[in-house]
């Protein structure tokens, strides 16, 4: 499947589709609120605005932006009216992770036609396409889809620390900036990076552009993934794995999970080992 949509493509679909903008670094209120302007000043047209620190996201954790339970999932699929049998693109505008953490949750629950918009927002203000400056009233009604969660798209703590403690193949993929993965930069509670990670900071998978690299295979041997192995990738929080697991599934690699709780929770105990690099 391509996850991956262009600007022209979408135009054509524009009446066939369901469009969610998703905001950027939301549980920060300054940029909640700013996310929020940007998006009632100009989006496309029928994009609904997705605040990933309200919804699509567990409630219940002090963890942000962390994957929904069953019931939550539901909530935010009635509060947008969420056709489920309809496609669904989603953009962002910065460099893809946003919206690619959306698609990954909505892939994990089942849906099986959703695409990010190759560009985000910058993409289609480069085409000088029509542009919305409202926020349109929901007015289909909502019929609760059948929900199949599908576990092996996250791992959580516990699958860390056997691959830290066994000899285990699966391999654990770093997407933070080579400073922070050094321990050179204090990011969360404590410096470093769990034990047996490889760093490929998120950038490698962007060309000039900001878009996605046409192809990852070159990179990835350079920094020594395996895409023949199991990959578990993690970030500050899962939303920068999450942009480095759609390019991963845009090269055909499937055996991939995003750790959920990443840095975020991992630095915060004590107890857990991290690795720091002279």
């Amino acid at each position: 499947m391509n996850y991956l949509i262009n600007t022209e493509d979408l135009v054509q679909q524009l009446n066939v589709v369901q469009i969610f903008e998703v905001g950027a670094k939301t549980a920060q209120l300054i940029q909640a609120e700013h996310a929020v302007a940007l998006y009632e000043n100009a989006h496309i047209p029928t994009a609904q605005y997705v605040d990933l620190n309200q919804d699509f996201c567990n409630l219940r954790t002090n963890l942000e932006y962390q994957c929904p339970n069953e019931a939550e999932m539901l909530q935010s699929l009635q509060k947008f009216q969420v056709d489920w049998s309809k496609p669904i693109i989603i953009y962002d505008r910065e460099n893809h992770i946003w919206a690619a953490r959306l698609l990954w949750v909505l892939k994990a629950f089942g849906h099986q036609n959703v695409q990010v918009l190759h560009g985000g927002f910058q993409a289609w203000q480069k085409q000088d396409l029509t542009v919305s400056h409202h926020v349109e009233a929901l007015t289909t009604s909502f019929t609760a889809p059948h929900l199949n969660f599908d576990p092996s798209c996250f791992a959580d703590i516990q699958d860390i620390r056997e691959v830290v403690e066994q000899d285990s193949s699966i391999q654990l993929l770093n997407v933070l900036r080579p400073e922070v993965f050094r321990g050179d930069e204090l990011r969360y509670q404590r410096a470093g990076h769990i034990p047996k990670s490889i760093n490929i900071p998120f950038a490698e998978f962007l060309d000039e552009t900001g878009r996605f690299k046409a192809s990852i295979f070159n990179f990835s041997a350079r920094f020594g993934l395996d895409l023949n192995r199991e990959i578990i990738i993690y970030c500050g929080s899962g939303i920068t794995a999450s942009g480095a697991a759609l390019a991963l599934r845009q090269a055909q690699v499937t055996s991939i999970k995003i750790y959920d709780g990443s840095m975020s929770e991992w630095s915060a105990d004590p107890d857990l080992p991290l690795q720091m690099m002279m």
